[in-house]
């Protein structure tokens, strides 16, 4: 079938539609271009500027004097910390029986104000830091 339209793969007729006549060259372009845009990605949603923030908001909680979005930070600040606590308890922090969430933010709380140089670090070190400090595991 002289002059019958070849079929040309999916991936190389897309490439073609694109106006990427030259597969090969596209793909010798993209690999480089990947690695130089590439960047280290921060795990770390929050630091303890976000656990300071969260902090002053519970303690306006504490005092009376506290806002709708007070309420919001304090409730992030006691699941967050809950959350950390629990996935180290038993690793990094040992409480003994009968500690309260209460102690632990409590503990969190003096350790922030005791060492705002740290504030840059991330939530999750801070939380382990300051817990583990008073109750080690041996």
């Amino acid at each position: 079938m002289r002059g019958a339209k070849r079929k040309l793969p999916l991936s190389r007729s897309l490439l073609w539609q694109l106006g990427i006549n030259k597969p090969f060259l596209f793909i010798a372009w993209l690999i480089p271009a990947t690695l130089v845009t590439a960047s280290p990605v921060n795990a770390h949603f929050y630091t303890g500027n976000d656990l300071k923030e969260w902090a002053v908001a519970h303690d306006r909680i504490e005092s009376g004097n506290a806002s709708r979005k007070d309420y919001n930070y304090a409730f992030t600040l006691q699941g967050y910390v809950a959350g950390t606590h629990d996935s180290w308890e038993g690793e990094a922090i040992c409480n003994p029986a009968g500690v309260t969430l209460g102690q632990i933010i409590g503990i969190l709380k003096n350790y922030l104000r005791n060492n705002p140089g740290k504030w840059n670090l991330p939530a999750g070190d801070l939380i382990v830091m300051s817990a583990s400090v008073v109750f080690p595991c041996n």
